[in-house]
This record gives structure tokens, sequence and C-alpha cells, in this order.
């Protein structure tokens, strides 16, 4: 299979990932297929196992839980650490 390297976003990649679950395809065979259409770095396999694993848990949404997210926050200009400063 060649791999086609096509422009995408989050939400059809999520789209793509709950389709093929839906149709019980394992997780490694969804992550070969979207490296297949998407290119080689389109989603790492452990991002795609956790996506698998939340819409074979129910989950509906396509969208990132930003306030889920872990790691230190994008920035931290906030109003009482300027005034700190």
């Amino acid at each position: 299979m060649a791999c086609l390297i096509v422009e995408y976003t989050k939400f059809e990649i999520h789209a793509v990932i709950r389709f093929l679950q839906a149709e019980r395809v394992n997780q490694s065979e969804v992550h070969r297929r979207l490296q297949g259409v998407y290119g080689l770095n389109v989603l790492r396999r452990k991002k795609v196992n956790v996506w698998c694993q939340q819409f074979k848990d129910g989950r509906t949404d396509l969208n990132d839980d930003e306030e889920k997210k872990r790691g230190r926050p994008r920035t931290s200009h906030t109003d009482d650490n300027c005034s700190k400063v």
C-alpha cells in the first residue's frame, strides 16, 4: 500500500477512529490504516489506542477535552501573575 500524505484535522481523524471502532477493527489495524491514508505522523499509536478505548466505552464526542489535557498551561499570563511582576 502506498503511503499518501493527506491534510487532516483532529476532528476528522477522531471520526475515522470512531467509525473503525464501530466496525470492531482492532487498535493496531486502526493505526495502520490511518498511517496508510494520512501519513506516518498522523497520530501516535498510544493516542489511537486511547481514542479507540474511549469510543468503545461509549464516548460520542469527537472534540478534544481541552480542560482535561494534562501538563502545564499554555501560558502563565494571568492577572494574578502580572500583578506579582
